[in-house]
């Protein structure tokens, strides 16, 4: 329910999802932390992007939840390449995926003396 789109959630769905939200505000402030990035990577133009990654910062750089400001710090320090995003409209989350998948299975591996 948190990872899902709003507009797609069944109507049982969205009432379950709001009484979470109710009783837990730092579970709150981190899902409208992700529907907010999720409006920053949905603007069109690469100026109304860069303008929307800038007002995310700043709303959520100094959040009380811990988890959102690391989030923030994180956005700022790799800021640049993420809005070249808003110029090419490619990411490497694809590969970022493989890369990760590799790991899991060299990790499950480990200790197989051979094939």
């Amino acid at each position: 329910l948190l990872h899902t789109i709003p507009d797609k959630l069944k109507p049982e769905e969205l009432q379950e999802l709001k009484i979470w939200l109710v009783e837990d505000p730092h579970l709150e402030r981190l899902y409208f932390a992700l529907q907010d990035i999720r409006t920053v990577y949905a603007v069109e133009t690469q100026e109304a992007g860069e303008e929307a990654l800038q007002k995310w910062i700043v709303d959520h750089l100094y959040s009380p939840t811990p988890a959102v400001r690391s989030i923030a710090k994180t956005i700022v320090q790799g800021q640049e390449p993420i809005q070249h995003y808003f110029s090419f409209r490619v990411t490497n989350a694809k590969i970022e995926g493989t890369h990760n998948k590799v790991k899991v299975i060299k990790r499950r591996a480990y200790g197989y003396r051979n094939l």
